[in-house]
């Protein structure tokens, strides 16, 4: 009896020692199939960050421009150069028309910032009135570029231009050249050019005006400095008025081919058709009358749309490669006049407009 006892107990341990180790097996089973979730868990999250991080290098940044206005031809060049470029470079681009008008752009300048835009590239509108909206812009971490023109401040991330000054200064030596060699050293001379807000055109007239003063010719006068506010028909009546104060000019320095249009046709109507034109130029007029060797427009300084929309969106490019940048960039302007209009390749230029 007692051994039969004894045999019972043992079949009794036995058997709790072997259920005691199926628990332990299931418990080590479930906490490796725990472990392996968590692994699996990490795991893809790690990707799902990883593809989030490829995801975001992919995304192509957004650049948002702000023109100085698009109804001028040499914008109208310039906006289809920024878009080409982008293309190739692989950004995205928000193009705005401030129309000349500081209140529009500074608005533009604020959307850009609520957007979230990866860059801000604007032609300024006013050298001193858009720079509050410049200051937030950088505030917000949004790199600010300025093209075209310069602003009165050294917040901007880089200011990128020609050289203005050389603008008119080229345009000044060429003027001077022409004088001694047509009109025997002698000449009265009419500035036409734009508000001071536009600090390019106030460089580039300065440069202009400052050269020909330099030169001395003692036969040489500058009788009238006025602003034609960029537009023909201002233009022509600022001409009109100048003519009738000094009727005797012989040569109008235009600060861009409207303003030199509209004093054309001031000339033309007062029977003036010797005045000699020169100035900024660019636009089908402007090359189709030098290929014709207008009478009155001899010759004009090329700031070319696609070398500053190039050496803007390369600026741009070198930020977002982390290079370090120069406060301002400066390109060269060159002049066209009948003797070399036959080289240069305007018709492809105009050819990428985007709306014609």
């Amino acid at each position: 009896m007692k051994k039969r006892l004894f045999v019972l107990v043992l079949c009794l341990v036995m058997a709790l020692v072997f259920i005691a180790g199926c628990d332990t097996t299931q418990t080590t089973d479930a906490t490796d199939d725990a472990d392996q979730t968590a692994d699996d868990t990490e795991q893809t999250v790690d990707e799902a960050a990883d593809d989030a991080v490829v995801q975001q290098e992919d995304e192509n940044k957004v650049i948002g421009i702000s023109l100085l206005y698009r109804r001028d031809e040499y914008y109208k060049d310039l906006e289809a150069a920024f878009v080409n470029l982008a293309n190739e470079m692989g950004f995205e681009l928000n193009i705005q028309d401030a129309d000349l008008d500081t209140a529009t752009q500074i608005q533009q300048i604020e959307d850009f910032v609520t957007l979230g835009v990866d860059a801000i590239a604007l032609a300024p509108c006013d050298a001193f009135g858009v720079v509050p909206a410049i200051e937030d812009a950088i505030a917000a971490g949004i790199p600010v570029f300025v093209f075209d023109s310069e602003v009165e401040s050294d917040v901007p991330t880089c200011q990128i231009t020609f050289d203005l000054y050389n603008d008119g200064a080229i345009m000044g030596d060429w003027i001077i050249d022409y004088i001694q060699t047509n009109m025997n050293g002698e000449a009265e001379i009419a500035i036409i050019d734009f508000a001071a807000e536009i600090k390019g055109s106030v460089i580039r007239a300065t440069g202009f005006e400052e050269t020909v003063e330099n030169a001395a010719l003692p036969g040489v006068t500058i009788v009238a400095h006025q602003d034609g506010e960029a537009s023909r028909t201002k233009s022509m009546d600022v001409m009109e008025d100048i003519l009738t104060a000094n009727p005797e000019v012989d040569i109008v320095f235009g600060i861009n081919f409207d303003t030199c249009a509209g004093a054309k046709a001031a000339c033309v109507a007062a029977g003036k058709e010797d005045v000699v034109i020169v100035g900024l130029g660019w636009g089908i007029e402007t090359f189709e009358a030098l290929e014709n060797d207008d009478p009155m427009y001899k010759a004009f300084f090329i700031p070319a749309p696609p070398v500053l929309a190039e050496n803007t969106m390369n600026i741009i490019n070198d930020y977002f490669a982390g290079e370090e940048l120069p406060d301002s960039f400066e390109g060269e302007s060159f002049i066209l006049d009948a003797s070399n209009i036959g080289d240069y390749d305007w018709e492809s230029i105009i050819a990428m407009r985007i709306d014609e």
